[in-house]
C-alpha cells in the first residue's frame, strides 16, 4: 500500500509512453496520515492476528 504513494501518479499517454503526473502527488499533510493510517492498521491488524492466535491455542 505504500508503494501506491509513487505509483499512483505513473500513467500512460496516447504513444504508450510512461510520464509522471506530478497533480496526481499527495500533499505532505495529506501523506503523512495516509502513512500513519497504514502503519496503525498494520499494528492493529498484527495485534489482533497475534491475539486470536494465543486464545485458539490456549482453548485446545
Amino acid at each position: 500500500m505504500l508503494l501506491t504513494i509513487f505509483t499512483v501518479p505513473l500513467s500512460l499517454n496516447d504513444e504508450l509512453e510512461f510520464y509522471y503526473n506530478t497533480e496526481l502527488l499527495l500533499k505532505e499533510y495529506k501523506l503523512i496520515n495516509f502513512i500513519a493510517f497504514s502503519i496503525g492498521s498494520a499494528v492493529i491488524y498484527f495485534l489482533a492476528v497475534n491475539i486470536y492466535c494465543l486464545w485458539s491455542k490456549q482453548n485446545r
